[in-house]
């Protein structure tokens, strides 16, 4: 603050300016801040909504498994289906699609035979893959897979 004319005091017109541009440098910065914010809040309940239908398709497919008629069952346990499908499909939640696919495959041991040969033990590998558009993060279409181990004892 520069006093000229004896009482007159006040800001300089450079002054005035040079504190309104940090002003705004520093209130782009907090919004841009705030924007990425909530772009990843966002993001993550989105990926938690897609991660909640991956394990409600896992639990449905799961238990249709153990609802398989004998014969039916029997090839399941046998047949290595890793090639294609077991099931695929699209489900719409809210204002999401989301586009999954089961797969199963014969776990086996090192030497390519099927894990546990010996024993009276069958494993399988079930793998859920969702996948969806993010468009509230400003992502494209995002991917989750989740897998899990289903034992039989015969």
């Amino acid at each position: 603050m520069i006093s000229r004319g004896g009482d007159r005091d006040g800001f300089t017109l450079m002054e005035v300016l040079l504190s309104l541009g940090i002003m705004t440098i520093a209130l782009v910065s907090l919004v841009a801040v705030l924007v990425t914010g909530l772009r990843a809040n966002s993001h993550s309940l989105s990926r938690g909504d897609a991660q909640d239908f991956a394990f409600q398709v896992m639990g449905r497919t799961l238990s249709e498994i153990e609802d398989l008629p004998d014969g039916r069952a029997q090839r399941f346990w046998e047949e290595d289906q890793s090639s294609t499908p077991w099931e695929k499909g699209v489900e719409k939640r809210g204002s999401t699609s989301y586009d999954y696919e089961i797969r199963c495959y014969q776990v086996r041991g090192a030497g390519g035979n099927k894990a546990m040969a010996g024993d009276r033990n069958q494993l399988k590998k079930i793998t859920v893959k969702v996948e969806w558009r993010d468009t509230a993060s400003g992502a494209d279409v995002q991917t989750l897979t989740i897998a899990r181990l289903l034992n039989r004892e015969i």
